[in-house]
């Protein structure tokens, strides 16, 4: 049996049991029916509770037809201090918060951004709603890509939609605008990718890289330039950056991997548009899109014009 706390509980997950389940200890159900991993289960049994029909439970309990199954994980502090600024929230429940990070942002804390991170302000938020939840980041994009980002309040969520993610059942979509006109207006850029040692922080096609798969799609042309729609199909540091690069259509204003300065925009016209997943409260599929930031929209509008 749990050892019973005094501990405040953040989130509490309800579960019913159907026939094909009698007779299957907690333990089986969960990890068949909702994805829970062996982590999970010893993090419920360190910090967590499990009641069966409002009764303390132990996941080798065995189950009968429509016993209620209450799953309950705790308070959690910050970590990392709270600072005020302005994000915008697409999405928030219980479980996950869905954010359109703007460009020049970084996602989490490091040594030399400990206080203006996306980390941060979420933080901030929760705090002035005296909600406690650590941040679990499902995604995450460069200081300087716009777009959505998702975060996980409890380690069964982050688990859960990570699990997506390796098992490439998440659906991520991107808009980006490149330097020239690609011959090829749709199909795939499938070329292995690792570290730059002549470089901290590049990436370099080569043979004995990780392989790494973009799919796109020439969205509209200008004189000079094109937008493109593009999806991970793996999902590798700087792969779009990269691999448009390679194939000779480096990213409008990437200091990184673009020679050619711009005059456009200050940062790479890279913007994380969208992101399908399926939620672990009630295996529900959910998608989420994040609006263009102004730099970028301007950008296109002259882009037309010219």
């Amino acid at each position: 049996m749990l050892k019973k706390n005094k501990k405040e509980f953040s989130t509490t997950y309800i579960y019913k049991t159907d026939k094909k389940y009698e007779g299957e200890n907690v333990y089986y159900f969960l990890e068949n029916e909702y994805d829970y991993s062996s982590r999970t289960f010893r993090y419920i049994i360190r910090e967590g509770r499990l009641l069966i029909n409002d009764k303390d439970a132990m996941f080798v309990d065995i189950l009968k037809e429509g016993d209620i199954i209450k799953v309950s994980f705790p308070v959690e502090e910050a970590d990392a201090p709270s600072t005020d600024m302005k994000i915008d929230i697409i999405y928030e429940d219980d479980d996950i918060a869905v954010i359109n990070k703007k460009p020049g942002m970084v996602v989490h804390v490091t040594k030399s951004h400990p206080l203006d991170t996306l980390q941060n302000a979420i933080y901030h938020k929760w705090e002035i709603e005296k909600k406690h939840f650590k941040t679990r980041f499902v995604n995450r994009l460069d200081m300087d890509t716009s777009g959505i980002v998702v975060i996980a309040k409890n380690k069964y969520v982050h688990h859960f939609i990570q699990n997506q993610s390796i098992n490439n059942q998440i659906d991520k979509k991107y808009v980006l605008i490149v330097d020239g006109i690609m011959d090829q207006k749709e199909g795939y850029i499938n070329a292995p990718i690792k570290r730059d040692e002549g470089h901290p922080l590049r990436r370099i096609v080569a043979e004995d890289g990780k392989e790494c798969i973009t799919k796109y799609k020439v969205i509209e042309e200008f004189k000079n330039h094109s937008l493109v729609e593009a999806k991970l199909i793996t999902g590798r540091t700087h792969q779009l950056r990269v691999h448009f690069s390679y194939v000779g259509h480096p990213i409008l204003g990437d200091s990184l991997y673009n020679e050619n300065k711009s005059e456009l925009i200050s940062h790479q016209a890279l913007h994380a548009k969208s992101i399908s997943f399926v939620h672990p409260r009630g295996n529900k599929p959910m998608t989420f899109e994040a609006e263009l930031f102004d730099d970028f929209k301007d950008v296109l509008e002259i882009l037309k014009k010219s």
